[in-house]
């Protein structure tokens, strides 16, 4: 017997009448719809994948689906740009100074509350819970050859390539660890192939499913390559894809191989500008990932089709993510992640409601200041369930999407959101003597405002940090590429530099959660 969809008994339950994006504040069994009555959700996150390599051409099926059936986010952004903190943030909805993993090198090991997290809230709410793909860096060094906690299914990947890999596997679904290089071996194929099996699975069953498809691509491999075209470091396509999009050009905006950086940090001044042989690197690069992506779009599409061969299609919500930018030679960095501009933070993020929720016709798009801190509210708020183990609940700083997915007053408590970015380097040893060591911003009505307070040395190996304070702010609305760093510690940048200290520190919602003691909110 197929499960139905509570349609406004969800929508009751998720809190929205109270306004604001809040996460239900109902506890298991009270209020709640039960766990057949609750949609799939389905999220999607790639790597790496910038706002401008999300397009009908890159990913044609997944741009189709949500321009049919979704909305997409036109000023979405990750709050600290870099894998592992982007991806903790998704799992906990919190900022990354809560949640604590603030750079790939602290990885899994920091995040506080390990078992506390979006799976395990899930799973408590009915549902089987499971994961595809990359998880949290150095999540090995924690879990050993066990599953983190809250997964069902886990099927992850060991190693940082697209060939010659190891994959981990518990639950239901088996498969080979070890994966060579033979042409079916690539990473992208093998994931789309697992997503499908544990969708039809899990999909004929009773509970309702959460798949989290962490998709690799278009993330760098310094591994080996099938096509001399993307050696090195660069994406690797999947070998159908090898000659796609060879002739693409560079997305370049003013910021590409800026000609003066004279108020950039101190240390980002010592970037000498792209040659054209730099510039040709950089293009290839860039030529590889939108190819890499192809292999994803496909592995999307598989997934809905098997949803929908179940008869569950309308009945999932699905979300589309990446979980950072990508330089590509603005502000002459050639490669890379951590810096807070543009390019950068602002990430692809579209969503779809399942059928008979909220209003019709839904936004086809929304330029509401939103992040990837939002996606573990709006789950839960579509699950009905709580961000809490036993009594110990997670404040989230994040807010729910789903009143103004659902056509509800959208911009309810996002009316001039601040949102913070962050992010701090593990030790005093950083990856090279151009990458930043730690910062502190906001973004807020079209204005960024950081502060970074410790600055790379230069070493000839790599870069030292120390304790420095130097500012960046930028007016996006006259000067959208960054190119005209004006801060002066005038009143009105002075101001936005408190809002910012407090952000950096901020917790929860105000109106949906308790003040922590002495710590300000989140907005």
């Amino acid at each position: 017997m197929k499960r139905r969809l509570a349609g406004g008994l969800l929508l009751a339950a998720a809190g929205l009448a109270a306004g604001c994006g809040t996460v239900t504040a109902a506890r298991e069994g009270e209020d709640s719809p039960p766990a057949e009555e609750r949609p799939n959700i389905v999220l999607i996150v790639t790597d790496d994948q910038t706002q401008a390599a999300f397009s009908a051409k890159t990913m044609p099926r997944t741009a189709r689906f949500f321009s049919e059936a979704g909305t997409r986010f036109t000023d979405a952004i990750v709050t600290t740009p870099v894998c592992c903190p982007s991806r903790a943030t998704m799992i906990t909805g919190q900022y990354a100074h809560n949640h604590r993993v603030l750079s790939n090198k602290l990885g899994y090991p920091a995040l506080a509350q390990k078992r506390n997290v979006l799976p395990v809230w899930l799973q408590r709410a009915g549902y089987n819970t499971l994961h595809v793909g990359k998880y949290l860096h150095k999540w090995r060094s924690v879990v050993g050859n066990h599953v983190a906690p809250g997964w069902t299914e886990w099927h992850t990947q060991r190693g940082a390539r697209y060939y010659d890999y190891r994959l981990a596997h518990a639950g239901w679904l088996k498969g080979p660890e070890r994966y060579g290089h033979a042409a079916d071996d690539h990473l992208s194929l093998v994931l789309n192939k697992i997503a499908r099996r544990v969708v039809r699975r899990y999909a004929a069953l009773d509970a309702p499913l959460y798949l989290q498809f962490d998709a690799f691509a278009p993330h760098y491999d310094n591994g080996r390559s099938r096509s001399q075209r993307c050696r090195g470091e660069r994406a690797v396509p999947a070998p159908t894809d090898l000659g796609r999009f060879a002739d693409a050009e560079l997305p370049r905006s003013a910021a590409f191989n800026e000609r003066d950086l004279s108020d950039k940090p101190r240390f980002l001044q010592r970037l000498p500008p792209i040659t054209a042989a730099g510039e040709r690197r950089i293009r290839r690069s860039w030529r590889c990932a939108l190819a890499a992506t192809l292999a994803v779009d496909r592995g999307f599409a598989a997934i809905a089709k098997e949803l929908a061969a179940q008869g569950e299609l309308e009945r999932t919500a699905f979300i589309f993510i990446s979980d950072n930018g990508y330089a590509y030679g603005e502000h002459r960095a050639r490669q890379g992640k951590q810096l807070p501009y543009e390019e950068l933070i602002r990430v692809p993020l579209l969503a779809s409601l399942p059928a008979g929720l909220g209003e019709e016709p839904r936004p086809r798009r929304l330029d509401l200041p939103v992040a990837n801190l939002d996606i573990a509210p709006t789950i839960l708020d579509l699950a009905g369930a709580r961000p809490c183990r036993g009594d110990r609940c997670r404040r989230l700083d994040g807010r729910s999407l789903v009143a103004p997915l659902a056509g509800e007053r959208s911009d309810r408590g996002f009316v001039d959101r601040a949102l913070a970015i962050e992010y701090g380097s593990a030790t005093d040893r950083n990856y090279s003597a151009v990458s930043p060591c730690s910062y502190r911003g906001v973004r807020v009505g079209g204005r960024v405002l950081v502060e970074h307070t410790r600055v790379p040395v230069r070493e000839a190996a790599g870069g030292r940090c120390r304790r420095q304070r130097e500012h960046e702010y930028y007016d996006l609305t006259r000067d959208p590429d960054q190119l005209h760093n004006s801060y002066r510690g005038k009143a009105g940048q002075a101001r936005l530099l408190r809002r910012m200290r407090r952000l950096s520190r901020c917790s929860g919602i105000p109106g949906r959660d308790k003040q922590a003691p002495g710590v300000p909110y989140c907005e």
